[in-house]
Formats: structure tokens, C-alpha cells, sequence
């Protein structure tokens, strides 16, 4: 029999079994947290702390806390993080899958579809962790440096979404990956490199209402679920505690002194696109004409530790750039609505950033003709309709 239908049918019956568990608790909740954790790489030690880090910050009896975890040593398993009587909190597997990619949209949708089934809630929220480079085509060539190379330098290792060791380094396409999610989250949280870039964002448009995520890089010890996982039950205001105690943290760490977050409402991002056409519209020709001495002087681009930063720009003063007064004023009132919180520490690991205004907390791409190959895939993408 082929191996991929033998695999189908294997999984079929496992999940097909598990949603008959007589223990499973299916009761409607208030909220159920979906964590996707693509882990079959680099990162693998690191989410397994981060998974301890959860049990140790899941109080709540009144939600969810499903966790969806491929390791680099162990099998894909869907499992429940929940607390029991006293200050216990278990960790019980709901379904065991046989080696799979989660490098995949079609996993992202599947393990997203069978969560929601088996723990239904009056609303949802998304962690997505992996190794992501913001919307750089699956596959892109982002460091000339090895991992021996970054560790000899004394480099941290950071997260870049969804690479499966396992599978040939497996990535996502940034549309493919939204595409997988479906509408309807309250957040999207990306505990992974780069993914508060306007591209990335405009895909998500219609799939949650608030994103919360690094136009930089971060860390591979991703964030500190223990004491934040708390603030994911709550509504904005909460979400915003939760990018502040992130960034405190790290502002406050000598060892790894780097952080950048941001966390961004979807509801005035329309108006935001309208306004940038306005702006880019017919000056496809001239944006591939800026000269290279334009930034950082003029147009700030997010620092790098192991990412090529010259795909990442501010994009507040991208627009401003380009801009007339008056296009820019209304510009910069949209972005405020956009932008609930931002923050960049400074220095970001070893660049310093005296002026962190000039940061807006969301990247863009400048499509210059000197980077044609990445302009190709760019142009693909629903943000580039400005330009139309």
C-alpha cells in the first residue's frame, strides 16, 4: 500500500478513536488557546521548556489549552495542558500521529480543524511557533553563516515559520499558511522571527481580529509562558500587558539584550491599504529606483543578528518617504489605530537604536531592482497591490 494513503488512514483512526475517548471533555468553553509548535528543527529543546513554562502559567478551569508539538526526537502529539484539583496541572495527550511534516499548510489546517472540534469555545486564539523569515519565499537564503559559524562568534541562536528537519526542511508560504487558518480567532500570536511584516499581516486580514509579533528577530527561548500565559484569557488591555512583560524582560536581561513586539488590530488595516495605494500607486518604477544610501539615514531598517537586514523596513517611514504631507498625516492617524503597542529595545543585541521612534513596529520590503529574484515572489503577495 502507499506509504502517504497507509499514513492517511493511521492518522484517520487515531484521531477517529480519540474523539471517542469517554474522558474527553468536549463542554463548550469560554476560550480555547491553540498552540502549534513546528518544532522538528533547531528549536526542539527550547519549545520543550516552553511547554513546561505553559503547565506551569495554565490556572484556568474555564478554557483551553490544546498543544499541537513535533520534536526533533519524539512524535507528532496533540496534546491537553490542564489543571486538576489543587495547584496540579497535567499534561494528556489526546491524539499520537504517526512521523508527519508540520512543515505543511495541510498539517496547520488539519491539527487547527481537530483542536476546534474536540474543544469548542465561544472564542479562539492561535500560538504558532517555529522558525519563520517574515514573507521571504519558502526556502529563501537568509544567512551565509552555519550554526557552527554563528555559535564560534558567540551569536544567540534565534527563531526565523515552520521548518520540518524530518521532511527536507519543510516551509510554509506565507500565503499557504494563511490560507490554512481559518477566519474567526480572537489572536494570532507568532512566537517566531520577523512575522510583524505588513505582507504577512495583510494575508491575515481576515482570520483574526489582533496579531501579536517581532518585526525583528527573536530569541529561541521564545517568550516566557509562565508568567504571561495568563494574560491570553483576557481581551486587549491583556494582550497588551503580555508585550510588556516581554519587553521589560528582555531590557532587562544583560545576557540577551534584544527584544522588539508588537501588537496590532486588524480592524483598521483596510483603511491603512487604501491609503498606502494612494501613496504607491504608478510608482512601481520609482520605488525600484531608490538608492541604496537612502537607509539607514532616511528610511530605519530593523537591526539583524542572523537575518540579512536589507529586506526590513520600517514601514511608517517607507510611507513618509514617498509620501506628500498630507497623504502622510493621514497615513501615520491610520498606523496609530493599527498599532496598540510597539517596542524595540535598545541596543537590539549589539546595534544601537538612539532614536526608537523611528521604529513603527511593522516591517516592509522596498521592492528595488537590485533584489529582482525577491521582487519576483513579492509581487505576489496582497500588500504589493499598492502599487497597482
Amino acid at each position: 500500500m502507499n506509504t502517504r494513503i497507509l499514513r492517511w488512514i493511521t492518522g484517520a483512526l487515531l484521531i477517529a478513536l480519540s474523539a471517542c475517548q469517554d474522558d474527553q471533555d468536549n463542554t463548550r468553553v469560554r476560550r480555547t488557546i491553540i498552540v502549534y509548535l513546528a518544532g522538528d528543527n533547531s528549536l526542539s529543546s527550547y519549545m520543550v521548556k516552553n511547554i513546561a513554562d505553559m503547565q506551569q502559567g495554565m490556572k484556568r478551569t474555564d478554557c483551553r489549552l490544546v498543544v499541537y508539538f513535533d520534536g526533533s526526537s519524539t512524535a507528532p502529539e496533540l496534546f491537553e495542558i490542564a489543571p486538576t484539583r489543587g495547584d496540579t496541572v497535567i499534561k494528556q495527550n489526546v491524539i499520537s500521529y504517526p512521523e508527519e511534516n508540520s512543515g505543511t499548510p495541510g498539517t496547520l489546517r488539519r491539527v487547527i480543524e481537530e483542536a476546534k472540534a474536540l474543544y469548542p469555545a465561544d472564542s479562539y486564539g492561535l500560538i504558532l511557533g517555529s522558525h519563520a523569515t517574515g514573507w521571504l519565499p519558502a526556502g529563501a537564503k537568509i544567512s551565509a553563516l552555519s550554526i557552527a559559524e554563528r555559535l564560534e562568534e558567540e551569536r544567540p541562536l534565534t527563531r526565523t515559520f515552520g521548518e520540518d528537519k524530518s521532511s527536507a526542511s519543510a516551509q510554509m508560504d506565507v500565503r499557504e499558511m494563511a490560507d490554512a487558518i481559518p477566519p474567526g480567532f480572537e489572536f494570532i500570536f507568532f512566537d517566531a522571527c520577523m512575522m510583524s511584516a505588513i505582507e504577512v499581516i495583510h494575508e491575515l486580514r481576515d482570520k483574526t481580529r489582533y496579531v501579536i509579533a517581532t518585526p525583528a528577530e527573536i530569541v529561541a527561548e521564545g517568550f516566557p509562558y509562565a508568567a504571561i500565559l495568563s494574560y491570553f484569557w483576557g481581551d486587549v488591555n491583556d494582550l497588551k500587558k503580555a508585550c510588556e512583560y516581554f519587553y521589560n524582560l528582555y531590557d532587562r536581561n544583560q545576557k540577551s539584550f534584544f527584544a522588539s513586539i508588537a501588537l496590532l488590530d486588524l480592524a483598521g488595516l483596510d483603511e491603512l491599504y487604501t491609503i498606502a495605494r494612494e501613496v504607491f500607486s504608478g510608482k512601481k518604477d520609482e520605488v525600484a529606483a531608490i538608492p541604496a544610501s537612502a537607509f539607514p539615514g532616511t528610511i530605519f531598517k530593523y537591526p539583524r543578528i542572523n537575518i540579512p537586514s536589507d529586506v526590513y523596513f520600517d514601514l511608517r517611514e517607507f510611507v513618509k518617504y514617498m509620501a506628500t504631507d498630507e497623504q502622510f498625516r493621514r497615513f501615520e492617524s491610520q498606523l496609530e489605530k493599527v498599532v496598540v503597542y510597539q517596542n524595540i529595545t535598545d541596543p537590539f543585541w549589539e546595534t544601537s537604536i538612539p532614536d526608537k521612534t523611528r521604529a513603527c513596529g511593522i516591517s516592509t520590503y522596498i521592492p528595488r531592482e537590485a533584489w529582482a529574484t525577491w521582487n519576483t515572489e513579492y509581487f505576489k503577495l496582497s500588500w504589493s497591490g499598492i502599487y497597482q
